[in-house]
This record gives structure tokens, C-alpha cells and sequence, in this order.
């Protein structure tokens, strides 16, 4: 099951960290960063499934691929639209993380319809057209995609973003998907996505990070609780805080062996953060 991952790198000098939010529409993660509007757009088409068309036959991720509906051609005069919720992530290590986001399309579509990608940084209060002006900080990583005629194959969108140069980060990411059919039918498939990517980098660390060689999680991965233990200095305070840079448990603490009950937290990865420093990573199943 393909969920947040990340990777946790530590050294005696600085923290360098790589975080990858992906969604292959393949198990019912997906359903927590897509909205399907059928408040606004009644006879809206997109779908999370297999596709079974005379074009789009198959998924990039087998078997299933968010698509302008799994088996018919787009119907004529119709607005359809799903949004993709994106989680940002705060700059808690230090510095603002690079961002890239990324995913595969397919389109086969007539001349006579609009495809559009927007973008909001503040939670769908305003949208910016990528195709019209990109929000700051934002370029394409190589030629800007083009998502108004069909395709012949695959073909990947890939937006980058440096948030080092940027003195705010949203909380969250939306990207906004419009297919909008004009009164001809086509007999066209539409527009089918796949495989969405979303990878930030950190480099370097506000903090240095000392010697961790002292410092014992266990058991790790855990479904219970965690054994946080010292050899040098007592354990005075622990965080720990999940991909989104929330925390989720917090101790003041005077010990050099430290059981933590994470039975609450849900399935995932986490960070925790002995004495506002030392930074270690550990999996919840």
C-alpha cells in the first residue's frame, strides 16, 4: 500500500531530510486528498477506477487511475471536477523545504474543450491558473506541459517549487482538475491522471545535531508503546510530531528511560525529539 514515506538521514553536523507524499488511486488512501464535486458539477464524470476504453485501457499504476469516467466518452456540455488535497509540511528541522510535484496524464479530447489546472495556497479561497500566471516561487521543471490537446502517450506533469525562498508555507496544497465539454460529441475519452507525487527536501538544520550514539529507540517499528533510552544525560522532554509537522505527544520528563504509549496514534511515520534536539524516526504499524 503506497502511503506517506519518508527518510531520515542524521549526522554530528547537520539533519538532512526527504519526505514523498504519493497517491496511485490503487487502495482507499486516496479518498483522504480527493474531493469529487457533485455539489456544484451534478453530472460529474471523474472517477477512481479501472479504465476500460477504447484509448485509456489501462492505469499507469495497474490497476486504477482517477479518469473522466471508466467506460463512456465525455458527454457534451458537461463541468467536471475533483480537487487534490496536498499536505505541506512545516519548516520544524530548521529551514524551508524544496518541493516538487508530479504526476502522469493522458488526454483525448476534441478542440472544442477546456482542461484546466488551478492552484490554491489558501485552502480554496482563491485559485490561481497555472496556465495564466504561476504562484510565486513556483516553476515548471522543464517545458511547461501541455494539457490542451490529446497525447500520444504517458506524459508527465512536473511542477517544482523552492520554499527556501519563501517566508510562509501553506498547510496544505489544492490543486483543482476541470474538464469542460463543448456541445459536439467527440466520441472522445476525456482526461485520465495517475500516479501523483509530491517529494520535499530539507538541507542542513537550524540546530546542530550532536553525537546520537548515546540515544536507544525500541522497539521500532511498535504497535504499543516505545522505550526511549539515554546513556549520557537524562531525557528531560519528548515530542513527537507527525509528517505534517503536528504534534502528537508531548512530555516534560526527568529519566534516563523513557516508555511512551503510541497504541492512540494511527498507523503511520513519526518523528520524536529528545531534549528539543536529537531527532529519531520510528513507524507505528
Amino acid at each position: 500500500m503506497k502511503r506517506l514515506l519518508l527518510i531520515l538521514l542524521l549526522s554530528t553536523v547537520c539533519i538532512s531530510l526527504q519526505a514523498q507524499f504519493s497517491i496511485s488511486f490503487d487502495n482507499s488512501f486516496y479518498k483522504q486528498f480527493v474531493f469529487i464535486d457533485t455539489v456544484d458539477c451534478h453530472h460529474n464524470i471523474w472517477q477512481v477506477g479501472r479504465p476500460h476504453k477504447v484509448v485509456f485501457d489501462s492505469a499507469y499504476s495497474y490497476p486504477n487511475a482517477i479518469v473522466t469516467d471508466t467506460l463512456n466518452p465525455y458527454p457534451v456540455n458537461d463541468t467536471s471536477v475533483f480537487i487534490l488535497k496536498v499536505p505541506g509540511i512545516s519548516p520544524q528541522y530548521g529551514t524551508f523545504p524544496i518541493m516538487s510535484f508530479a504526476f502522469y496524464y493522458q488526454l483525448d479530447i476534441d478542440s472544442g474543450v477546456k482542461t484546466e489546472i488551478d492552484m490554491s495556497l489558501d485552502s480554496g479561497a482563491h485559485w490561481i491558473n497555472l496556465y495564466d500566471s504561476l504562484p510565486y516561487g513556483y516553476t515548471w521543471n522543464l517545458d511547461t506541459p501541455d494539457i490542451k490537446h490529446s497525447t500520444s502517450s504517458w506524459t508527465r506533469f512536473y511542477l517544482f517549487h523552492n520554499w527556501v525562498f519563501t517566508p510562509t508555507t501553506p498547510d496544505t496544497l489544492l490543486f483543482r482538475f476541470t474538464l469542460i465539454s463543448d456541445s459536439v460529441f467527440a466520441n472522445k475519452d476525456g482526461w485520465i491522471i495517475d500516479s501523483v507525487n509530491c517529494f520535499y527536501w530539507w538541507e542542513g538544520a537550524a540546530k546542530q545535531v550532536q553525537n546520537n550514539n548515546h540515544l536507544t529507540i525500541f522497539p521500532n517499528p511498535t504497535t504499543t508503546s516505545l522505550t526511549i533510552q539515554s546513556t549520557n544525560q537524562p531525557i528531560t522532554s519528548i515530542t513527537i510530531t507527525n509528517l505534517l509537522g503536528q504534534t502528537v505527544y508531548n512530555q516534560k520528563c526527568n529519566s534516563d528511560n523513557v516508555q511512551v504509549n503510541v497504541s492512540a496514534l494511527p498507523t503511520g511515520v513519526y518523528f520524536v525529539k529528545v531534549n528539543g534536539v536529537e531527532v529519531r524516526k520510528f513507524l507505528k504499524e
